[in-house]
Order: structure tokens, then sequence, then C-alpha cells
């Protein structure tokens, strides 16, 4: 008896580790298909600001200071915020809400 709860417990964990090494992993860094890129779109917008730090601090890309000068243009028309309510309390007061970005 001790023998085959031994052997089950083997086959357990061979196949816990069978499972967990599937092969996920996270993507990382995305190699753009562009050596320079310029980033339009109102100044004041969290959204452009955000875009060109990130290709300013990556290597995949250079920020390009006019789109003359860029291999690709991300031009970005508009950005719209707003707030998703998700649960409301007994009285209708919110309880939980989302940011839409």
């Amino acid at each position: 008896m001790q023998r085959i709860r031994t052997h089950w417990f083997i086959l357990a964990v061979l196949a816990a580790v069978l499972a967990s090494g599937c092969g996920f992993h996270l993507r990382g860094q995305v190699k753009l298909p562009y050596g320079t890129v310029y980033v339009s779109g109102a100044r004041d917008s969290g959204l452009v600001i955000a875009l060109q730090r990130v290709i300013r601090n990556s290597d995949a890309a250079k920020l390009a200071t006019s789109a003359d000068q860029a291999d690709g243009v991300v031009d970005i028309l508009s950005e719209q915020n707003s707030k998703v309510i998700l649960s409301l309390s007994g009285i209708g007061k919110v309880r939980d809400s989302a940011a839409v970005v």
C-alpha cells in the first residue's frame, strides 16, 4: 500500500513539473521596424508624453524631432478619459469604478 502511494506521489510531482514547464514567458520589448519614430499629437496629452518617453528610453528605435526625419510616424488624433461604474452600494452610492483611457 505504501508503494502505491509513493508511485502516485511521484506521478503527481512529475505531472506538476511538466505542466509548469509549458514554455510561457513574457514577450519583453518589441523590435520596431523603424529606425526613427516621430510621435505627433497634442503637446499636453499624457499619452503622447508617455509614448515619447518610452521610445526615447528604448533601444528599439530613436525619437525623431520632426516627421520629415522619421522612418515612421505615430499620429495621436484624440484621447478620451472616462470613468466606468463597476458596482453600487445598496443606497446607490458608487462603490467601485475603473478609469478607462
